[in-house]
């Protein structure tokens, strides 16, 4: 038997073979000894497995509690993941991928909560450090996670979900498909919602406006064969804006 603290958490099975006789006494010994091995390892492996599902959970309440905290972003962690998901279901992804897509779509902004509120609800341009401080709440977010020791292209989500197909995006100026698929998809859903959405510093764009800015920007800041998709689901009514805040919602900085 496997036992670790006190519990039975599996069974070793060993088969002689065409040997004759009986197992030796030195031979069960060994056999006991890795039994035990192998639970000790099984228990620390689930251990690791608790501790990291424990954090990324936290994480994604505290993500939840950032946005909650706005009106103009509350819920958008939600709306980027129903979208980011749905695409890469249509792209073919498996459904681990895409419920670790989804995982991770909740924390995409978390690298905001670096960013001052006063910054994030501005309604005017941005000043130059303003919008420097903006940019590394990918990196940031980077950070928070990276005790998860999670798989390049699930990080990839939250660093890597500004960068463009061109080039010109933030933080590292990747291109075309160093940008991973992931990071691909959640660039478009995240863009998406946002459009769709009134923000401190203008209105929602009308859905079909929306959908000509992903057409443009297709090849450009998106992923071509991803804002396709999108706009497919648009056109099926999978993917929808959200709720329009009323202009008296609207607020200004401080208030």
């Amino acid at each position: 038997p496997l036992i670790s603290r006190n519990r039975v958490i599996g069974v070793l099975g060993a088969d002689k073979g065409k040997s004759e006789g009986r197992i030796s006494q030195e031979d069960r010994d060994y056999l006991f000894s890795y039994a035990n091995q192998i639970a000790v390892a099984l228990d620390n492996a689930k251990l690791y497995h608790d501790i990291n599902a424990s954090y990324m959970r936290s994480i994604q309440s505290l993500a939840l509690a950032l946005e909650a905290k706005d009106s103009y972003t509350k819920g958008h962690s939600e709306r980027v993941t129903r979208h980011a998901t749905e695409i890469a279901r249509r792209l073919g992804l498996s459904e681990t991928e895409c419920e670790r897509l989804g995982q991770m779509s909740m924390m995409h902004d978390i690298g905001k909560i670096g960013v001052p509120e006063t910054i994030l609800v501005k309604p005017g341009k941005l000043s130059p450090n303003e919008w420097d401080l903006i940019c590394r709440h990918t990196t940031v977010g980077a950070k928070i996670i990276d005790p998860l020791h999670l798989p390049k292209n699930e990080i990839a989500i939250i660093k890597s979900h500004h960068e463009r197909i061109d080039g010109k995006g933030y933080p590292e100026g990747l291109a075309g498909e160093e940008i991973p698929i992931e990071a691909r998809i959640v660039s478009v859903a995240d863009a998406f919602d946002a459009m769709t959405t009134d923000r401190p510093y203008r209105r929602a764009l009308a859905l079909r406006d929306a959908c000509r800015e992903l057409r443009v920007n297709s090849g450009k800041q998106f992923d071509p064969e991803v804002a396709r998709v999108l706009l497919g689901l648009v056109e099926d009514g999978s993917a929808t804006p959200a709720r329009v805040i009323p202009i008296h919602q609207h607020r200004t900085v401080g208030s």
